[in-house]
């Protein structure tokens, strides 16, 4: 069996529309897919659903400035206060809010990295100027270095980086800010994954964040708390850099109980901590099954998804329509910039899900000996 046209289109779509534009092309409902695309936590907290049903607010408007929100944000991180925070519908909503900034401008992108960054852009007006990373898809200062001018408005960089899992120490983003700063340019540091990594808070660069008017960390409750249909995102920074992103954001972006659940959910630090330990234990046993394969290869990864590279004998776009059909989705990387048809991204999931994920790359991987 060969990938059809519409599955290749499929597997090269967002993560988030894939899974139902892949649900209504096989006609299978999207429960019951395994899906190793989404990068979020396979382990909900408990009592998830205890603390929405305790929501009361439904007869009432959201409050404006969404102050007890940003207070248990601060209170997340301990630092900083309400003025340093700014609240979206997500941490992608906050990115396109960030490239109104760069208006006019252009913004740094080094790839292979998370694809909304150049899209947001260029429907700001913004010119994306990309930059190789290093052959081990570490940042790259120099290239950086050598792409900014005078029309520099932004630096995006997501650490962990998506898709590859490589995490860039606080040194190497502090030359950067410097670097961005002398331009006059905002850096945008994405560490949606950072709290699944070994060190988040040695790597976080909130810190530095909080006294700087070109720097913004942005994070968000969908990935570390596995709830993607909890639409709240934040960003961290000066407080002139937020004011400045207030006057461009529309008002009540996000909804009361969204609001709600956020608040209970990062009074939860212990379970942090204990879900993104248990996560790593099961990668650590995954990379093992992975690596195991024929024609795969795992790269190093600090997050919670890991970048395979293929030997040829396969390519992206036919395991993902092959393991589509047996219903398990990957994240075919054959559309990202920086990358090609032989990548695959899976995200580490629950043991037995992860079991059946390698059973069945197992069989596929097996006919191409023959």
């Amino acid at each position: 069996m060969e990938a059809d046209g519409e599955l290749d289109r499929i597997g090269t779509m967002r993560v988030g529309e894939m899974e139902w534009a892949l649900s209504r092309r096989l006609r299978a409902p999207i429960e019951s897919f395994v899906d190793f695309a989404n990068t979020v936590n396979p382990y909900p907290l408990e009592g998830l659903r205890d603390a929405a049903s305790s929501f009361s607010g439904f007869s009432l408007y959201p409050d404006v400035d969404m102050l007890a929100l940003k207070n248990a944000i601060t209170k997340h991180y301990g630092a900083g206060s309400a003025d340093n925070v700014i609240v979206s519908n997500g941490s992608t909503a906050l990115i396109y809010l960030i490239s109104k900034l760069a208006k006019g401008g252009e913004a740094i992108i080094p790839v292979p990295t998370y694809d909304e960054y150049p899209v947001s852009c260029k429907k700001n007006g913004c010119r994306p100027v990309f930059t190789s990373r290093n052959a081990d898809f570490s940042l790259s200062i120099k290239n950086i270095k050598a792409k900014m001018s005078s029309k520099t408005r932004l630096v995006f960089i997501c650490n962990p980086n998506n898709p590859t899992g490589t995490v860039s120490e606080k040194g190497e983003i502090e030359q950067i800010i410097e670097i961005a700063r002398e331009k006059g340019a905002v850096v945008v540091i994405d560490e949606a994954y950072m709290r699944f990594t070994k060190n988040p808070d040695k790597n976080s660069c909130v810190d530095l964040a909080l006294g700087s008017e070109n720097v913004i960390v942005i994070d968000g409750i969908s990935k570390i708390f596995g709830v993607p249909s909890i639409r709240v995102g934040w960003g961290v920074s000066s407080p002139g850099l937020i004011r400045s992103l207030s006057k461009l954001q529309v008002p009540k972006s996000v909804g009361g109980i969204d609001a709600f659940i956020t608040e209970k959910l990062l009074s939860y630090g212990t379970y942090v901590k204990r879900s993104a330990s248990k996560l790593a234990l099961d990668k650590h046993i995954l990379e093992s099954e992975l690596s195991a394969l024929p024609h795969v290869e795992v790269l190093p990864s600090c997050a919670n998804f890991m970048l395979l590279r293929l030997d040829g004998s396969i390519n992206s776009t036919l395991l993902f329509a092959k393991l589509a059909r047996v219903g398990i989705i990957v994240r075919d990387c054959s559309a990202i910039r920086g990358l090609d048809d032989r990548y695959v991204r899976v995200s580490v999931k629950r043991r037995k899900d992860n079991a059946r994920l390698i059973d069945a790359m197992r069989r596929i991987l097996a006919t191409r000996n023959e």
